[in-house]
């Protein structure tokens, strides 16, 4: 049994309301866009969210 922490369970589905800024949820922009975190897919995702 594998165990995970709470901030390594990137097969959640996650929300932009779910990151504070664009740093934290860079982290779980992954190939494909599985969260939807980049619309415009210019790899930034939440782009109205501060950088940092």
């Amino acid at each position: 049994m594998q165990i995970t922490s709470p901030n390594d369970r990137r097969d959640e589905d996650k929300d932009c309301s779910d990151f504070t800024n664009q740093k934290e949820a860079k982290k779980y922009l992954l190939p494909g866009d599985p969260h939807r975190l980049d619309p415009d897919r210019d790899g930034k995702p939440c782009e109205s969210l501060p950088l940092r």
